[in-house]
């Protein structure tokens, strides 16, 4: 890893990985850090350095078999904007569909499309022990049991890789 390696509120996994699917094979196509030197001038400067090949030296390490999934790719303008997370919503979205880090299928939606399908996985996260338990660790900071479920809906992205992967 490089040294000097920047730490930010804004990326607080402190890379950026690329993604592809090659052959309908879902790959790391790279992994980035940032990293600060100072020019002669004392001045700092900011860039990012390639890791991938200290991280996975052999590229057949680099195949994602491990992931099962949707990939939400949003497109398009941005229609509303939420601060924090993946949360606001664009013109269109696809959605990839990924079984142990093959590609199955994909599907477009525009915003309002998108925004149905979510809430549809929404609802069903709702049925989930998970979701009762994630409910009441929160529930401490507020009793306001709709912006409980609106704070969940928004910003708890992991259900939507859980449910109806097959109806799309």
């Amino acid at each position: 890893m490089p040294k000097n390696r920047v730490s930010s509120s804004a990326l607080w996994r402190g890379y950026v990985a690329t993604f592809e699917i090659v052959d309908s094979i879902l790959y790391v196509k790279d992994i980035e850090v940032q990293y600060s030197t100072k020019d002669s001038s004392g001045e700092y400067k900011y860039e990012w350095k390639s890791v991938l090949q200290e991280i996975f030296p052999d590229s057949s390490d680099r195949i994602c078999s491990f992931y099962t999934g949707l990939l939400i790719l949003p497109e398009g303008e941005m229609l509303n904007y939420v601060h924090m997370g993946y949360a606001s919503l664009y013109e269109k979205y696809i959605l990839m569909k990924i079984e142990n880090g093959k590609f199955k299928k994909e599907k477009e939606f525009s915003a309002e499309e998108y925004y149905k399908f979510k809430r549809q996985q929404f609802e069903e996260y709702k049925k989930t022990d998970e979701y009762k338990k994630k409910l009441n660790e929160i529930k401490e900071q507020t009793e306001d049991l709709e912006w409980l479920e609106y704070f969940l809906f928004i910003y708890d992205v992991d259900y939507s890789n859980r449910f109806l992967l097959d109806e799309f």
